[in-house]
Order: C-alpha cells, then sequence, then structure tokens
C-alpha cells in the first residue's frame, strides 16, 4: 500500500511530495524499497496526481527529491524526461543542482525538482 502526501515547506505556495510506504503495524516509510515490479504503475500514478493537485492548487509549485541514494531522483528524472512531451505545455519545470535552479535538461543530474503548472 502506497500513500502520496503533499507537505507545505518553507516557501509560501511550494509543497513536498513524498511517496511512502504503509507498513503492516500502520507507519509509513520512504526508505522502503518494495520491489514489486509496478514502477511504471507508481510513476504514472505521481504524474496522475500531480496534474489533480496542481489543476486544483495551480498558484503551488511541488518540490520533490529522493529520501535515498539518489537511486529515487534518478527514477524521478527519468520519468519526467519519459514524459516530457506531454507536461511541458503545461508545466513550468525546474531542475536544481547546486543550490541553484535551471531550466530542466533531460541531460543534466538533479539534486531536486520543482513542477508549476503553467
Amino acid at each position: 500500500l502506497k500513500l502520496i502526501v503533499f507537505k507545505k515547506i518553507f516557501i509560501e505556495s511550494l509543497y513536498n511530495i513524498s511517496l511512502l510506504d504503509v507498513m503492516q503495524d500502520g507507519s509509513l516509510s520512504d526508505t522502503i524499497s518494495s520491489n514489486n515490479d509496478d514502477l511504471r504503475k507508481i510513476l504514472s500514478t505521481i504524474i496522475q496526481v500531480i496534474g489533480d493537485y496542481t489543476y486544483r492548487f495551480p498558484e503551488r509549485s511541488i518540490f520533490f527529491q529522493g529520501s535515498d541514494d539518489g537511486r529515487r531522483m534518478t527514477l524521478y528524472q527519468k520519468a519526467i524526461t519519459n514524459h516530457l512531451f506531454i507536461l511541458e505545455p503545461d508545466y513550468l519545470i525546474v531542475g536544481i543542482k547546486d543550490g541553484k535552479e535551471e531550466d530542466f535538461d533531460p541531460a543534466e543530474t538533479y539534486a531536486a525538482i520543482l513542477v508549476k503548472r503553467k
């Protein structure tokens, strides 16, 4: 069982998105790797949820980064790259590396990504 959570962070209208596993005892984890071979389904669901969320709250920016050694961020970045042609018309996508923001470039590696509906 997975849970997607949006939580307001530092700056007005900036929300962190977290993908959490619901553990058997009811606790939540953002570090467990369930390896259910459902990665495509999960990433597709996250993209859909971001679309629904930003449609309802267009003034909000979504911030995300991986909770592990970079593996999750690599997956998120690949998902954006693979869907970039669908996302770019409706979303401003910004990559963050070395503390600086830049237009998302699929050839770069980012520490975090911001997504905002145009």
